[in-house]
């Protein structure tokens, strides 16, 4: 069964029977897997948040309101640091023709309709970009170690987020649902103007714009209809 991202992160870590708020879940957008929690630690030190890998805690129990870590808060106050300020996004796609400020559809000259964000999604998987290597798809980069949290995604930066298909505005991605058996987001909870929400793979994401204004998926709006509703997968009415 299925759970809401932002139901997880509205529980209480439990700490050696303290409860800590959980601020963050940072995932890996290509996988799903749910990768690091950033717990409220203000109280010990101020301004931060301890990053507490997956591994080290257990399937979260919703109906007490706590996510159980298996560490002493002595770990918790040694674990890295994450703060807000120190978040820097960039997009993954790092192509060389940003056309993510252009319309969704535009007209050519012989009336046929193109996509813009297609077009660089199908650069991208060519291999058309200004910088060598694999592109990663979002980049969290905090002072305390720059490659703790590098190519992974925060999971409430994507609520509210806009997401394109390949024939224009698909939806706003009201939430992420996770597998709390496997510790991985499976879908993007897409609110559509005329599907009502659907469920969508997370398999269908291809890339964050620039700037993390929206995202681009595969697939068109009228396979929407078909996808399932997020009550099916989470057993919710």
């Amino acid at each position: 069964m299925m759970t809401p991202i932002s139901k997880l992160i509205a529980l209480e870590a439990d700490v050696d029977g303290e409860r800590l708020a959980i601020n963050e879940i940072f995932f890996d957008s290509s996988s799903g897997a749910l990768r690091h929690l950033a717990l409220h630690v203000d109280d010990w030190i101020s301004g931060s948040e301890a990053l507490v890998p997956t591994d080290f805690v257990e399937r979260p129990r919703p109906q007490d309101g706590l996510w159980p870590v298996n560490v002493d808060r002595d770990t918790v106050e040694q674990a890295p640091r994450w703060s807000h300020e120190d978040t820097e996004q960039h997009d993954d796609a790092g192509s060389i023709f940003d056309l993510s400020n252009w319309p969704p559809l535009i007209v050519g000259p012989f009336g046929g309709t193109y996509a813009p964000m297609l077009l660089q999604a199908q650069l991208a998987d060519e291999g058309v970009t200004n910088s060598p290597g694999t592109a990663e798809r979002e980049l969290v980069d905090p002072d305390s170690d720059p490659a703790l949290l590098r190519g992974l995604a925060r999971a409430s930066e994507w609520l509210g987020r806009e997401a394109f298909g390949d024939d224009g505005m698909l939806g706003t991605i009201a939430d992420l649902l996770v597998d709390t058996e496997a510790f991985r987001v499976t879908h993007l909870v897409l609110r559509t103007a005329d599907a009502g929400e659907r469920a969508v793979p997370l398999s269908r994401f291809r890339y964050t714009a620039k700037g993390g204004s929206h995202a681009v998926l595969s697939g068109g709006i009228a396979g929407l209809a078909q996808e399932p509703t997020p009550e099916s997968l989470t057993g919710s009415t």
